[in-house]
């Protein structure tokens, strides 16, 4: 991290610190506690995500509250990464801030607002795929793939080393087993060496990202 991101990062953390003291010290459940300070920060994470949480088991009823507050809490990582962005911070030191449901929220974001180039986003797929959990029904997320495939020769996108001959990969989609096709918040992975077939329907992609078992 340089001077400048730095810097961006400690002022920003000032101003939460202002913002969870103020919390503590009016709530009469907190004031004059030892431990005011850490719990006032939980009372406001948690307000700031209630409401996601409730949009997320609404639009998809079989999702676990445990995953559902996962997830709001990427989602919350996305507008404070946006925020750091905004203020200064380079958009490649704010991206390992994000949680894996929102890095390519994230990512796609700061392309479309000028903070990181396509091609280095393209560049940085496999390895970004890998570390997040994309809901691989968002065609933004898929056509990131088929970029990457027509800027490599039509070609397909790997991570650094081919994968052993005579294996198949098969790409399973992560989800309830009779979960609908569309169903949000789900993920993909590769199997190189399975040839069981999967509880979930499989995806069949053009590219993918592929490390070695």
């Amino acid at each position: 991290m340089n001077e400048n991101d730095r810097a961006v990062l400690d002022a920003w953390t000032a101003e939460q610190d202002e913002i969870v003291r103020a919390r503590a010290e009016s709530d009469p459940a907190l004031a004059g506690k030892p431990d005011a300070m850490i719990f006032a920060r939980m009372l406001i994470e948690n307000d700031e995500r209630d409401g996601v949480v409730r949009k997320l088991m609404a639009a998809d009823p079989l999702l676990p509250v445990g995953s559902a507050f996962t997830i709001a809490s990427d989602l919350a990582s996305v507008e404070r990464s946006k925020e750091w962005v905004n203020r200064g911070m380079s958009a490649e030191t704010a991206l390992p801030f994000v949680g894996s449901y929102g890095r390519l929220e994230f990512v796609l974001w700061a392309v479309d607002n000028g903070h990181m180039a396509e091609n280095d986003l393209l560049d940085m797929l496999p390895d970004l795929w890998r570390g997040a959990d994309p809901d691989d029904t968002d065609t933004r997320f898929l056509e990131l793939w088929q970029k990457a495939w027509i800027r490599n020769g039509k070609r397909p996108v790997r991570d650094g080393k081919h994968l052993p001959k005579g294996h198949t990969l098969r790409v399973f989609r992560g989800q309830d087993k009779d979960a609908r096709w569309a169903s949000p918040g789900r993920w993909t992975s590769g199997s190189p060496r399975s040839s069981r077939p999967g509880p979930a329907r499989a995806s069949r992609l053009g590219t993918g990202s592929c490390s070695r078992a």
